[in-house]
């Protein structure tokens, strides 16, 4: 293909485009240093802002007969019901460290819908705010390996860059996605085009992520052939000299092409998904709800997985499809394909494939890897993009609905993003006034609680007050009733009991964390104690065996754990 086709013709924008762009940068962007979730926080308001600009321009699509936004909309609808007969709070949100819930699932839904309403004239805008989007997290991460940006939040993950994304699996999704965006720049300014593959690469390497490095090779193959020979070969050199300018400023870390050598295998997510099956056998029909993959698979987990960490455990399927049975059902599911497949054909022919590449990119990643709260959104809003425009309808009524939900969805993000600077200070300062501050702002989460719990126990260590203890359990207590499926919640409870002397009780607590986590090595040798407390030492004998997933074979260790769960 010829310079001239693949660059933009230069045109008037529409008015529209200006805040399109900026939303699709700062979803991939944006990073509130000080609060709690830096990563997570400034991403919670954009999904909020694009659920409110988005949802009624679904509502046009809709009305006006088209069929994939009616399969949209079908999906969006029952996981909504999902989330209802789920009975948990949390299928709204998701975990307090992932945050998606049912927010991000119509937050896919709606920015779908935007990219559906893109102007013609906005789509080469709306893929450079991507592509840039993917330069600043690169160049972030690079220069994480440089001077070290801690002071800012921005941490590296196992020896892995982050970029402002919080983990290394997102950075390397994004800059291989947003490789997809640099032919097009590369044909109309050789030296913008060159210098953004070398940086998308040089981000690519340092995020140590092999299979985003191994998409970015199928991307830049693409793009070079479509390029031609010699701005192909320019695009090839490019990314080659930025794998290894990554390599020289992230000498001490992992890279990509390093992990690559050593693969390791992906037996660890057949077995989640393994357990996974499971789950949905429980609820084939309506699901767990969304968000609350954790919940459903962990009472399933068995010692083998549980060898990666018996109290490490999976938020997220690492699979799209998987993820989506277990939490919206096969009914759901079917929902989901009906609409990324009917989406998918009517793009196919865009004047735009960059945006079907990118998307692809993301899609791959979403095979092996968890849904982000943004990028699973971005991924939707491309391939709406690229399909052939329509008009909203009704523009007046359109533009009402946004503006009163946005109104509503500013107010939500302030408060979200006030409450993580409140919880992140009173966690450092051990400040108990801040955390009920912060457990209400931050409903429905019981991260705050658990916190004010932890210094109620402090207090009563440090000041040798055991009257500090009662507030501990129910603060602790409070925290369990707000995320019930969550084992953490209920190991605090009953280590509290214990420090109270309840044995009996605590013991109980125990059998019932163990239930949510089969072979959770907290619960396990907690109960151990409390049986040991009440001279049951079989039995704790037997709960300690239990923990010793790398020696023992899995029948003995479920003849251990069937030992220590005994009630007499």
């Amino acid at each position: 293909m010829t310079d001239a086709a693949l660059a933009s013709p230069r045109q008037e924008r529409s008015p529209s485009v200006a805040p399109l762009c900026a939303l699709v940068f700062l979803a991939a962007a944006v990073h509130i240093p000080q609060t709690f979730r830096p990563q997570i926080t400034g991403r919670a308001a954009v999904v909020l802002l694009g659920v409110a600009v988005g949802l009624p321009l679904l509502v046009g699509l809709v009305r006006s007969g088209d069929r994939p936004a009616m399969w949209a909309a079908a999906f969006g609808l029952w996981a909504t019901g999902s989330t209802v007969a789920s009975g948990s709070a949390i299928s709204l949100t998701g975990t307090f460290f992932t945050v998606t819930g049912l927010i991000v699932t119509i937050g896919a839904v709606a920015f779908y819908a935007i990219g559906r309403a893109v102007p013609a004239d906005g789509i080469g805008p709306l893929g450079i705010a991507f592509l840039v989007g993917g330069a600043a997290n690169a160049f972030v991460a690079v220069l994480q390996g440089i001077v070290g940006l801690e002071v800012y939040d921005i941490w590296f993950y196992d020896g892995r860059a982050t970029g402002l994304l919080g983990n290394p699996v997102f950075l390397g999704a994004l800059c291989a996605a947003a490789m997809a965006f640099v032919p097009r720049v590369l044909a109309a300014r050789l030296d913008a085009g060159v210098a953004l593959a070398f940086l998308l690469a040089a981000g690519t390497q340092v995020s140590g992520t092999r299979s985003a490095l191994v998409v970015l090779v199928v991307v830049v193959a693409w793009g070079a052939v479509r390029l031609g020979t010699r701005r192909g070969l320019l695009l090839v050199a490019a990314v080659v000299g930025g794998i290894a300018f990554g390599s020289v400023v992230h000498v001490q870390g992992s890279t990509a092409v390093n992990r690559i050598q050593s693969p390791e295998g992906i037996a660890n997510r057949v077995e989640n998904w393994r357990e996974a099956g499971l789950a949905v056998m429980e609820r084939p029909v309506v699901g767990w709800g969304p968000g609350r993959f954790r919940a459903a698979a962990t009472p399933h987990r068995t010692p083998k997985l549980a060898l990666i960490g018996p109290d490490r455990l999976y938020d997220d399927a690492h699979n799209v499809f998987v993820e989506y049975a277990v939490t919206t059902g096969l009914v759901g599911l079917a929902l989901l394909v009906g609409w990324w497949v009917t989406s998918v054909r009517l793009g196919w022919r865009t004047t735009h494939p960059e945006l079907l590449v990118a998307a692809g990119a993301l899609l791959v990643y979403h095979l092996v890897e968890p849904q982000h709260i943004t990028l699973t959104p971005l991924m939707l809003l491309l391939v709406g993009a690229a399909a052939p425009r329509r008009a909203p309808a009704a523009a007046r009524a359109t533009r009402w609905a946004q503006g009163a939900l946005a109104a509503a969805a500013l107010v939500v993000a302030g408060v979200l993003i006030v409450g993580d600077f409140t919880y992140r200070s009173a966690d450092t300062d051990f400040d108990l006034a801040r955390t009920r501050r912060a457990a209400t702002l931050l409903w429905p989460w019981a991260r705050p609680l658990s916190t004010q719990a932890r210094i109620h126990l402090f207090l009563a260590r440090t000041q040798k007050d055991p009257s500090e203890i009662p507030p501990a359990l129910d603060a602790a207590r409070r925290a369990r009733r707000r995320e019930p499926d969550d084992p953490d919640r209920t190991i605090a409870v009953a280590a509290i009991l214990d420090q109270l002397g309840r044995h009996d009780e605590s013991a109980r607590t125990y059998v019932d964390a163990l239930r949510l986590n089969p072979w959770s090595e907290q619960a396990l040798t907690g109960r151990a104690d409390a049986l040991d407390a009440l001279g049951r030492h079989e039995a704790a004998a037997a709960c300690r065996a239990a923990t010793r997933l790398q020696t023992r074979t899995e029948s003995a260790l479920r003849r251990s754990r069937s030992v220590c769960l005994r009630t007499s």
